[in-house]
């Protein structure tokens, strides 16, 4: 059966774990941005009229390019897999805030922030999740299955979407955003465990090349102690 599904979607053998996590990443990831995009508009609709709404674009594109600049910095101060995970704990921490934040006040501006925060929260997490796909991923692999672990993140938008409407009878929109930081958190889970397969094959590469040094150095003295051998003796007692 295994052998059927991974001949369907051309995944080879040894392939299965790490395209099962990247498709559970895109996945959670996907369903979290829906909820968040759709408990924004929500809340923002209840709060401002429709003339408001190309404000929020203003926001967005200041707010957008900011976060670009913020993440291209830390990049150059921190490890990659440090800044991956520093990023889903911020979009986990953010709908936390917000949840808090509406709690605490009936003021309008949260409302506004969540929804100028929704095109930066898809942003960060394009960065997060093809960069990562990109490392763990040699190109070969990357043109074959790119499109599949992609899926996941059609999936969510279709489940999500579906999901939405349920949930919203037993919670308010405002504790809908809690569904966020719970997927955001399962994204984390996969992402530590694609680090775990990522320093695996790192360190397989590493012994592969010191073994290649040291049969290139094996063959090198070889060389020279025949090279010796074949010398005239004075020239030899010379060097």
């Amino acid at each position: 059966m295994k052998r059927g599904w991974r001949g369907l979607f051309d995944i080879l053998p040894g392939e299965g774990r790490v395209v099962s996590l990247l498709i559970a990443h895109s996945l959670f990831m996907g369903i979290s941005l829906i909820v968040f995009e759709t408990a924004a508009i929500a809340l923002f609709l209840t709060r401002f009229t429709a003339e408001s709404v190309p404000y929020t674009f203003i926001g967005t594109a200041f707010v957008v390019p900011v976060s670009g600049v913020v993440y291209n910095s830390l990049r150059n101060r921190l490890s990659t897999p440090r800044l991956w995970a520093g990023t889903l704990l911020f979009l986990l921490a953010v709908p936390l805030a917000a949840v808090a934040v509406l709690h605490a006040t009936r003021s309008a501006w949260p409302s506004f922030v969540l929804m100028v925060l929704v095109i930066a929260m898809y942003s960060l997490t394009a960065l997060e999740f093809w960069s990562l796909a990109g490392r763990v991923l040699s190109l070969r692999q990357a043109r074959r299955l790119y499109g599949l672990i992609g899926s996941g993140e059609v999936a969510a938008g279709i489940l999500g979407g579906l999901a939405v409407v349920p949930m919203l009878k037993v919670v308010s929109v405002t504790n809908l955003l809690l569904v966020v930081p719970a997927g955001f958190l399962v994204c984390l889970l996969c992402l530590f465990g694609l680090l775990r397969k990522l320093h695996e094959r790192t360190g397989e590469a590493e012994e592969e090349e010191d073994e290649d040094k040291a049969e290139t150095r094996l063959r090198q003295g070889s060389r020279v102690s025949w090279g010796c051998s074949g010398q005239s003796p004075k020239t030899a007692t010379f060097y």
